[in-house]
This record gives C-alpha cells, structure tokens and sequence, in this order.
C-alpha cells in the first residue's frame, strides 16, 4: 500500500505543477490516473491513509488527500479544505473552495464513478 500511495503523491505533485504551470495535457492526464488511483485505495478499504498526507510540503498534495478523503472522514476532510482556503494560496485555495461548495451541495462522490 506504500507504494499506491507514494504513486498516488507523485501524481497529485504532477497535477500541481500542470495546473500552475498551465500545462492542460499534463494535468488532465495526472488527475486521470490519480482519481483512478484514489478509487483503487478507496475501494481496498485503505482510504484512510489519505489522512497522512494532510501534513505533507505540498498543499496541492494536502489538497487531493482531503478531496479523496471526503468519502472517508468527512469531519476531517472538510476541517482540511478549510485550512486549505484559508490560506489563501491562489489555485489551492480556490480549489478547496469549489470542492467545499460542490460537496456542501450533495454533486460530488468520487467513488461512485467508474474509473
């Protein structure tokens, strides 16, 4: 399982640096193959250890752990995005923002997706 999640933080590390970069291709191919990724983790019954990234030096990293763990431990996970948007860092924040409302709004379900 170390491995699916040292793979699942080298591929949220790429969206970042898509995303920041502009780099469209790239970011849509790195969120592709970690959404997939998420679910497998997910679906093992694993899930939890998404909470171990909530610390990491990336927030991009923090970011799609709190995302993906919505699922998981929502008190968390909301308690992650906040902080997240708190801090104002232009794209993390505005994503957790969005990620926050579409949540709030009963549209977002990462696991009940075919991957």
């Amino acid at each position: 399982m170390e491995t699916l999640l040292a793979e699942y933080r080298r591929l949220a590390l790429e969206h970042g640096r898509g995303t920041r970069g502009g780099d469209a291709r790239a970011t849509n191919r790195a969120y592709d193959k970690l959404m997939a990724l998420a679910r497998k983790i997910c679906r093992s019954g694993k899930g939890f250890l998404f909470l171990t990234l909530f610390d990491d030096a990336d927030s991009w990293v923090q970011l799609w752990a709190a995302c993906h763990c919505l699922e998981v431990d929502e008190t968390r996970a909301l308690a992650k995005l906040e902080e997240l948007l708190a801090r104002n860092e232009r794209l993390v924040s505005m994503s957790a923002y969005y990620t926050l409302d579409e949540w709030r709004k009963g549209a977002l379900r990462w696991l009940e997706r075919d991957s």
